[in-house]
């Protein structure tokens, strides 16, 4: 009788078993389908084109744009070969006549410093305004933009501000890396400052908290992205001028020839809005360039760019300062000393070994192959970085 009563339990055990395997099934094959899906996605993303991540970040920048009054017409996003690398910029999708508006910007989503003030202030103003939008996130006008922007992990081996201490004093010689290492230690200095609740006694005010590594970066894209601006002043009289980030048009990229500009930037009723204008007929698919004296309305130096954008122009029109025989004798020692040194800051030291080549060619005193081969990186701007 009790092995009877044991084989019936063991049934009822088994029948037990079997409803909850056949009530948890359809349950756990769901999650099953869902964390697979979700592999799949990332799997997929993985695998797209770099060309097809960057036609999707165009089309919801430029409904973003859209959505707070911007206006765009027959360009896109889009991938460009500069020197044998492939860069960011902005291109016609269509055919584009002589004199068309192709971008309108309100001033309502210009990132400004604030107000007029001398450029040094502007420029940390400016900084601490991007940092903070950053900090809002989805709760910022700013998120979609943002977005797009470089993070540090793409700058940090490409921007001389991101440059090593080692490095900056190997080619301290040249003048813009001596005014980088300077202007990085003076913004380090302001910083801890007001970290520590001391900002009076420093040189530049500004409003928010932020790290060090988070104020650097935002520093940076203002640094890189920027246009001055000259707009109306509240109380009528003389202009402003101002710093400020315009979303969409710090995508177009640099050249170093006015003549092979073919878009111009313009403000536009009143200082309300900033146009970008076609100065030719351009072809489906050719890159919009602006010169690279408009964003800030004056010519510059490849080490003025190297300093800025950390790019240099192959076909820049303005000449680069050149420095003195036993100043490039010394750069050409700082060469040695990094050659065949390959890390993270490598692309930098290159930038700075091209500039040295540039400085230094009325002495003919740079003859390191390493130097001689680092010739004006590509023709390429804001959009790169």
């Amino acid at each position: 009788m009790q092995r009877v009563r044991e084989v019936v339990e063991d049934a009822m055990r088994g029948r037990r078993r079997k409803r909850i395997l056949a009530l948890l099934l359809p349950a756990l094959l769901a999650l099953f389908l869902l964390l697979f899906g979700k592999v799949r996605q990332r799997i997929i993303r993985r695998r797209m084109d770099r060309s097809e991540e960057i036609a999707v970040e165009s089309k919801e920048l430029l409904e973003w744009l859209q959505r707070n009054g911007g206006q765009a017409d027959s360009i896109a996003i889009r991938q460009f070969d500069h020197g044998g690398e492939k860069v960011r910029g902005v291109g016609a999708t269509s055919a584009i006549q002589k004199g068309q508006e192709l971008l309108r910007v309100p001033k309502s989503l210009f990132i400004v410093a604030g107000k007029s003030a001398a450029q040094e202030q502007q420029e940390v103003t400016l900084a601490a305004e991007i940092a903070k939008q950053f900090q809002l996130g989805s709760d910022g006008q700013y998120e979609r933009y943002l977005q797009a922007l470089p993070g540090r992990d793409e700058l940090d081996d490409v921007h001389p501000f991101y440059a090593s201490n080692e490095d900056l004093v190997l080619f301290s010689d040249i003048p813009y890396v001596s005014a980088i290492r300077k202007k990085r230690t003076v913004l380090r200095d302001a910083w801890l400052k007001h970290k520590n609740g001391n900002s009076a006694s420093s040189s530049f005010e500004w409003q928010g908290d932020f790290d060090w590594p988070d104020f650097l970066h935002a520093f940076i894209l203002q640094l890189s992205r920027r246009t001055k601006l000259s707009l109306p002043g509240e109380r009528g009289g003389s202009n402003d001028e101002l710093l400020a980030l315009v979303p969409v048009v710090d995508m177009i990229n640099f050249c170093g020839s006015k003549h092979a500009a073919n878009v111009a930037l313009q403000i536009v009723d009143d200082g309300d809005a900033l146009v970008v204008m076609s100065q030719r007929s351009i072809n489906p698919g050719e890159e919009l360039l602006v010169y690279a004296a408009a964003a800030e309305r004056r010519g510059k130096d490849n080490g003025a760019l190297l300093y800025q954008y950390g790019v240099m122009l192959g076909d820049n029109d303005v000449p680069s300062q050149q420095l003195e025989k036993d100043v490039c004798e010394s750069l050409e020692s700082a060469i040695h000393e990094i050659h065949g040194r390959k890390d993270q800051k490598h692309k930098i030291r290159m930038l700075f070994s091209a500039l040295v080549y540039e400085c230094c060619q009325d002495s003919h005193s740079v003859r390191d192959p390493a130097v001689l081969g680092a010739q004006p990186l590509r023709a390429s701007g804001i959009g790169s970085l």
